[in-house]
């Protein structure tokens, strides 16, 4: 028989041991609610920023066809504050077709992108050489490239996709590329661009330097394109945009492309979001 001094120790064991456990279940409840709300507010956060760039993007597109010049937002990156849903903001509009189309760039043109982040000549056209074989048809390498047979011999699963860059996070695919070379030369490109040819008078200040130009505005119109807007009737280039929105208090980026007009009345198309 078990004498009663053990038998309340027992007890009182068993006592402090179902208190930890309701404690530490407690704790548990505790910490998912909170991890719950925070996703709740991230969610939320998100879809309000989402709405007020689709708000923006509206704004911006009626701006970019308005006749009224007074009215243009010049597609030069310049940051504009704009208020929407409580939110703060600000916006950004840049012209795709004053981005490098990574789709359609020359070798020649390519190599004087990656010399402008300063990588070395052979480096730059190993890495242009890549571009091209994997977007053209062929799987003839060029020299220096990479298509299938190059591809293999590295290790990859994969070849040459031989056809045309769907993004530019597509980069990450191609043989010689990393991180760190693709955030170097990311805002420059495009896959909404016009071929070889860029229009210079909203290029950003990297796509002007690869180039051949540092004169980042060239308008007889310099005073209002530093302020982002249009005195006079200008080419803003088109019919795709870039609009990026966040909030002034910092946070996540949200990003649209969209092409002027649409269908059933509607002023512009969304190509891509993220």
């Amino acid at each position: 028989m078990i004498p009663a001094k053990f038998s309340i120790g027992i007890a009182l064991i068993l006592v402090l041991w179902i208190l930890v456990l309701l404690a530490t279940m407690a704790s548990s409840v505790v910490m998912t609610a909170r991890t719950d709300m925070a996703l709740v507010r991230n969610h939320s956060a998100a879809a309000r920023l989402r709405a007020a760039t689709e708000a923006a993007t509206t704004i911006v597109a009626f701006r970019l066809q308005s006749q009224a010049p007074e009215d243009h937002w010049l597609p030069n990156g310049a940051t504009h504050l704009w208020s929407f849903d409580g939110q703060d903001l600000e916006i950004s509009l840049y012209n795709e077709g004053s981005l490098i189309d990574l789709n359609g760039a020359s070798q020649e043109t390519l190599v004087k992108l990656f010399q402008a982040v300063e990588l070395p000549l052979l480096t730059a056209q190993e890495l242009a050489g890549a571009i091209i074989d994997w977007r053209d048809m062929d799987d003839i390498a060029n020299t220096p490239g990479a298509e299938t047979s190059e591809y293999k011999a590295a290790g990859r699963s994969y070849g040459s996709k031989n056809a045309n860059f769907d993004s530019i996070a597509e980069l990450r695919l191609v043989l010689g590329f990393n991180p760190e070379i693709i955030s170097l030369i990311s805002t420059a490109l495009t896959t909404h661009g016009t071929g070889d040819t860029v229009l210079l008078d909203y290029a950003p200040p990297l796509v002007q330097t690869a180039l051949g130009t540092n004169d980042f505005l060239t308008s007889p119109n310099q005073q209002q394109q530093q302020q982002g807007f249009s005195a006079d009737t200008v080419n803003l280039g088109g019919p795709i945009y870039r609009i990026q929105v966040r909030s002034t208090s910092g946070g996540p980026m949200q990003k649209l492309i969209f092409r002027l007009g649409g269908s059933m009345g509607a002023n512009y198309t969304i190509i891509e979001r993220d």
